[in-house]
């Protein structure tokens, strides 16, 4: 059963796709102290996708969303694709954000949150989490704790 979308208003102004932030009014993407800017165009495809997580979405279903009626070659969606990886660290050969399904369009593989999410919540989805990523979420998750306390 596919997921049921988010608020699309609410994905334009921050969410977070595991330990990245992504802020669409500033075409931003963020994790820890890595930054990346993506094309307008880059962010309305992830934004779109993330207001569709973990259901296949065609291509075409993407190119009527992202470009309207103009006319796209293939290539562009899948160098837009392309872009998105590279901007979020993932790959086309083993995706942990962004999956192919042969024949049928591309999947957001992790769960959207307007919340950002705490080490334990990213380790119990069974996600892999490098030591840099682990210690960013930790340092963060110990800063707001003593600015409560």
């Amino acid at each position: 059963m596919p997921a049921e979308p988010l608020n699309g208003l609410a994905l334009r102004e921050r969410f977070w796709l595991g330990e990245w932030l992504v802020q669409p009014a500033q075409n931003l993407v963020t994790c820890g102290d890595t930054v990346a800017h993506l094309r307008p165009k880059v962010m309305d495809l992830l934004v779109f996708l993330a207001d569709h997580p973990q259901t296949v979405v065609s291509g075409e279903a993407l190119q009527m969303a992202v470009w309207g009626r103009h006319y796209l070659a293939r290539s562009a969606l899948a160098g837009a694709i392309c872009e998105l990886r590279e901007a979020l660290r993932d790959s086309s050969r083993d995706p942990r954000f962004i999956e192919t399904v042969s024949k049928r369009g591309y999947r957001l593989a992790v769960p959207v949150s307007l919340e950002q999410p705490n080490l334990e919540t990213v380790l119990a989805s069974g996600r892999r989490v490098t030591p840099r990523q682990a210690g960013w979420m930790l340092g963060l998750q110990i800063e707001i704790g003593r600015a409560h306390v």
